[in-house]
């Protein structure tokens, strides 16, 4: 039988933090684990199996140390992993100390931990200290001037306030206030009221348990600061926090962690989900430094090829590790004299559209911030950073005109595109001209009226828009011509934000093929234009996505705006027994859903969530905002010359309602993740 090798797990099980730090934690470890053990165990030991013991500190230095004692004297583990908080590590680690144990530590985030030159503290996380010098290093770069900080009053919020205060004063911003609240409080009403008189740039926050409440009553009380919400550490970047406070209010906050689920990292999708599935939590949040630190335990016992915490501890100091399994992490691993990981990394996420996603440093960013963070009575839907190289420095034109096809009252298209030109100036500060109902034969002479008056950033709210852009654009060669909707650019001043209609046509299909009864589908349009066509193709393959013998077909109305063509259309496909319409209409939609009323059948709304406009027919909505798009042209995000990719991973979303099962909704979520994994290929 092969030996059995104790390794020790100390955190708190119990207590006000054991939901986001100890099963999470042990969870993380034990993947780890189970998968060291499947693939043969330790080779250089016979095969030893690794087996976890665990402690409880409950949130508490004295149970802590006593815990730490018990697994080293009376379980005989080698080393352990621990603790999550800082104020039960640091006297734990004098106690691994104490017992020449190596105390490996994921997770607790003070740089003292590992400065005090301890043999036997090996920190595996980046640092609370190096955290918080980034915070306030990119706010301060990205145009922060006031700050107000906010912790828990604990021994973490003091070190996490301590930190940012020193970066404030590195980067010369105004501290406006500095003050804690009773940790494990639910109640924040004086709080945010306190910072919502002092108005900051930047509300420096840290929490724990307390972040799903926190956030909620932040928005209960209408307050948002002129910036932004920034915080490092665990507390906010939970999946625990993400389901408690929702995506819609998580959505904003700036995390400081090591690692971003969504960043330019090449991490296994499969793993992600593996990973997911088996702790409950996204890969991140310093559960990803704690599995990746149990399979570091594992390469150094097999250099190490003892249990001798000696041995051990001086193979960790002395030798570079590497293997596969902590890979997505770090290449390589070593330790420097103190025993603070070498390799450890600062990374700044922000919770878009419900996930992390990477925004500095620039090699690993997924996405550019969405900042300033808007109000939240500002927020039109999800927020959405652009791609990397698609956004340029976040810079508004002085003076920027949009074209419209329609009418910017039609509660469709072209309103929600008007929205956002709006919303820019409020929060950008340009100025903005606009022209409705441009018809095609108008498109080249306002394109010129424009330019000639001035404007350095003109917006066509529309793919019809782009042959005239094309044309334009080098009459003009310092105006920016951003087309929303086109997937061109000239590589000089003619630009465009586009939405993968592809995946938008798959994902409309595959609700379609869950609702179907007579298996016929169609879409309903006005015109072919490259920026729609893919959908064309991939709304027939989603409507066969669940394996029914679906029929789809396209009709052109001629019109985005004519209604009773919209209607006429969708009433002669019921005749012909279609019973799910997707529309790609702007106003002349609510003949689409009309029609879809009278006949009995489904329809598929775009733009925005359209089931308020037909409560009884309208299934699911797939779209990607049109506010956002020129929302972001307004604002000068968009790089002159360069056509952005707005997908499923980085905007596009579907809303389904109740007309629809949980079984079909399920099955369409299912497809959400194989577009997103690459499982489901153009």
């Amino acid at each position: 039988m092969a030996k059995v090798i104790k390794v020790g797990a100390l955190y708190p099980l119990t207590g006000g933090d054991a939901g986001w730090a100890g099963d999470p934690y042990i969870k993380s470890h034990q993947l780890a684990i189970d998968e060291i053990n499947e693939e043969g165990g330790i080779a250089c030991m016979g095969g030893a199996k690794l087996e976890m013991v665990k402690g409880d500190t409950k949130g508490a230095a004295e149970a802590g140390n006593a815990e730490m004692e018990r697994l080293i004297t009376k379980e005989g583990v080698i080393a352990v992993f621990g603790s999550a908080l800082s104020g039960t590590t640091l006297p734990a680690s004098e106690v691994a100390e104490k017992y020449t144990t190596s105390y490996i530590v994921p997770n607790a985030l003070d740089g003292t931990i590992s400065d005090r030159g301890l043999k036997y503290i090996f920190q595996t996380v980046s640092t609370l200290q190096k955290w918080g010098a980034a915070d306030v290093a990119w706010v301060s770069k990205n145009g922060a001037k006031t700050a107000v900080i906010t912790v828990p009053n604990h021994s973490f919020g003091k070190e996490s306030a301590d930190t940012w205060v020193a970066g404030i004063k590195a980067e010369g911003l105004t501290l406006l206030d500095n003050f804690t609240y009773e940790a494990n409080t639910n109640e924040f009403t004086d709080t945010i009221l306190r910072v919502k008189q002092l108005d900051p740039d930047v509300w420096f926050l840290l929490g724990n348990s307390e972040t799903p409440q926190l956030v909620k009553q932040t928005k209960e009380q209408g307050y948002y600061p002129k910036m932004g919400i920034v915080t490092l550490g665990s507390g906010f970047a939970t999946t625990i926090f993400l389901n408690e406070a929702t995506p819609a209010l998580a959505d904003g906050i700036i995390v400081t962690q090591d690692f971003a689920p969504k960043s330019a990292l090449n991490v296994d999708p499969a793993f992600m989900k593996k990973f997911k599935d088996y702790t409950g939590q996204e890969l991140g949040g310093t559960y990803n430094t704690t599995y990746a630190s149990t399979w570091l335990l594992a390469a150094a016992l097999e250099k190490s090829c003892s249990t001798d915490a000696k041995k051990l501890a001086e193979v960790l100091h002395k030798e570079t590790f590497t293997n596969p399994h902590f890979a997505f992490q770090w290449k390589t691993a070593s330790f420097d004299e103190n025993g603070r990981l070498k390799e450890a990394n600062s990374v700044i996420a922000q919770w878009q559209n419900g996930e992390q996603v990477a925004i500095w440093p620039d090699d690993l960013k997924a996405a550019e911030a969405v900042w300033p963070v808007p109000a939240w009575d500002k927020r039109t839907g999800p927020l959405v950073g652009a791609k990397p190289g698609a956004m340029a420095p976040a810079k508004a034109p002085e003076k920027i005109a949009a074209l419209f096809m329609g009418p910017t009252t039609d509660q469709s298209w072209n309103q929600m595109g008007f929205e956002g030109i709006k919303k820019a100036k409020t929060d950008c500060g340009v100025d903005y001209a606009f022209t409705e109902s441009v018809k095609q034969t108008e498109f080249e002479e306002t394109y010129r009226n424009y330019a000639q008056q001035g404007f350095k950033t003109i917006i066509g709210h529309s793919g019809t828009f782009t042959d005239a852009a094309k044309k334009i654009a080098p009459e003009f060669p310092d105006v920016n011509f951003i087309v929303i909707n086109a997937i061109t650019g000239n590589g000089k001043n003619q630009s465009g934000i586009a939405s993968d209609y592809w995946q938008m046509g798959y994902l409309a299909g595959a609700a379609a093929c869950q609702m179907t009864k007579t298996n016929k589908v169609a879409i309903v349009t006005a015109e072919k234009f490259p920026m729609v066509e893919p959908s064309f193709g991939s709304f027939p393959l989603g409507a066969k996505s669940c394996g029914k013998d679906v029929t789809s077909e396209t009709v052109l109305t001629g019109s985005f705006e004519d209604v009773n063509k919209a209607y006429e259309a969708t009433t002669a496909l019921a005749a012909k027994g279609v019973d799910v319409v997707w529309h790609q209409l702007d106003s002349a939609d609510q003949g689409v859903f009309s029609a879809a009323e009278d006949r009995g059948i489904f329809a598929i709304g775009l733009y925005g969530d359209q089931s308020s406009k037909s409560p009884k027919t309208v299934i699911a909505s797939v779209f990607v905002s049109p506010t956002t798009q020129t929302y972001e042209a307004a604002c000068g995000r968009v790089k002159p010359g360069v056509a952005g990719m707005i997908d499923l991973n980085n905007g596009m979303q579907i809303v389904m309602t109740d007309l629809m099962s949980a079984d079909a909704q399920k099955a369409v979520k299912q497809t959400i993740e194989d577009l997103k994994s690459g499982k489901i290929k153009k």
